[in-house]
């Protein structure tokens, strides 16, 4: 579940960045695309470091909470921008919540895989990518719906909660490898 949760940023910047930039910030279309590359070059290079720093320092869970505090502070304060009105500032909550949306895929595939062990990775792999695929879809449309009926705000508002939310999940997570340590 943390998995879906985590994905929404990184959705809701790649299919309704660019209209939000176009909308609100008055951002022209080629630096709009500009902005959304440079958010898929750094997503990809966070992963890749993140992998690096992971398997030097196994805290893979540890990255993954921090990656959630961060994407959820970072689209509550695209959220917060549109009291402010500011074009920068909107670009750089964007670009960080597009980011830290995209930072933590490998290192969470990997997690799932290790906990899973070798008999079944593939299955646990496959239910990951999985949720990451329906959250994927799912994102675009209720995004659509809330914009349309209650504005950005809501929106970014709402990419905050569910971000946020994935935390819940690592909590049940460390109850559950708690009590199996106890037994």
């Amino acid at each position: 579940m943390a998995a879906g949760f985590l994905t929404v940023p990184q959705m809701a910047v790649l299919t309704f960045g660019s209209i939000y930039m176009r909308d609100n910030l008055h951002i022209d279309l080629t630096s709009i695309a500009i902005i959304l590359i440079g958010v898929q070059i750094g997503g990809g290079l966070l992963r890749i470091w993140s992998g690096y720093y992971t398997d030097k320092k196994k805290n893979r869970i540890a990255l993954l909470k921090y990656y959630a505090i961060l994407g959820g502070m970072a689209s509550l304060s695209l959220m917060l921008c549109l009291m402010v009105s500011n074009t920068y500032i909107g670009i750089i909550f964007i670009v960080l919540t597009g980011l830290f949306g995209h930072a933590w895929h490998g290192i969470a595939y990997t997690e799932v895989a290790v906990k899973a062990g070798i008999e079944r990775a593939g299955t646990a792999l496959g239910m990951i990518g999985t949720t990451v695929f329906i959250t994927s879809f799912l994102t675009p449309i209720i995004i659509t719906d809330i914009a349309h009926s209650y504005g950005w705000r809501t929106v970014w508002g709402t990419v905050t909660i569910l971000t946020f939310a994935s935390l819940l999940c690592f909590i049940s997570l460390a109850k559950k490898e708690k009590a199996t340590l106890s037994n």
